[in-house]
């Protein structure tokens, strides 16, 4: 999933998103926009802000697969 800032169309991070996890995106994360390009496979860079997490290195190359994606939005009063 690639994270930019309103209005810019080159994205500044990157989520790996691995089968059956959990993302929380809070925060300053919380208000960039979103969007998963569509692709056969994804090649982790520097940009990928949860290497650790996702378990993956620089230069992995990880193919994608069918996925469900459900999502909880909890938007606090006066918040578009």
């Amino acid at each position: 999933m690639q994270l930019h800032q309103p209005g810019k169309d080159e994205h500044e991070a990157s989520l790996l998103l691995r089968r059956r996890s959990l993302n929380v995106i809070c925060d300053e994360a919380y208000e960039h926009w979103h969007g998963i390009a569509e692709a056969l496979e994804d090649i982790v860079d520097d940009r990928v802000a949860n290497t650790s997490i996702a378990k993956a290195k620089v230069g992995d190359i990880v193919a994608r697969r069918e996925r469900v994606s459900i999502v909880f939005v909890r938007k606090l009063d006066g918040q578009m």
